[in-house]
Order: structure tokens, then sequence, then C-alpha cells
């Protein structure tokens, strides 16, 4: 999607690919997170703190429904992230 489209919009927020039980995608979002932080003029949130995991660990199983989805509680998490550092109200 294009920013030019989204200028008068105050904040553009991205939120990055989130950990998930299948290894080699797991692997790739790390690359594509990365670059993704680095759009400028954008807020960017990691989900990595919202799964409470690092680069390399998969999701913990309590916050998946299976391999790539995940539980309702973490859309709060997400929620909050965007109102604390984006300053988006949903």
């Amino acid at each position: 999607v294009s920013q030019s489209r989204y200028r008068s919009a105050e904040t553009i927020a991205l939120i990055g690919i989130h950990p998930v039980k299948l290894e080699d995608v797991n692997t790739k979002k790390n690359e594509v997170n990365s670059r993704v932080s680095k759009i400028a003029e954008t807020c960017f949130i990691d989900p990595l703190p919202i799964f409470n995991v690092n680069e390399n660990q998969p999701p913990p199983d309590e916050y998946m429904l299976d391999n790539i989805h995940y539980k309702q509680p973490i859309y709060t998490r997400y929620r909050d992230a965007l109102q604390t550092k984006c300053g988006i109200g949903l």
C-alpha cells in the first residue's frame, strides 16, 4: 500500500509479523520485521514483546489457537501497544 495514499493520517502504524509455530516461517519474519521497522514516518509495533519471545523463539502455546493464529488476549496487547506507543486509540 502506498504511503502517499494515507498522507492525511496523523500516524501510520505498522505491526510486524508475529511469531508462529512454523520454524521456517518464523525465521523469515525476522528479516521482514527488521526492514519494515525502518520505514520512515511510521509507528512500528514489534510483536515479539507482545508474545514475550525473542527473534528465534516460537510463541508460547497458551497464546496460540494453532500453528499460525493467535488467541483473543493477544488482540488486547496489540491494542494497548497501539495506544501507548503510537497514540492510536481503538
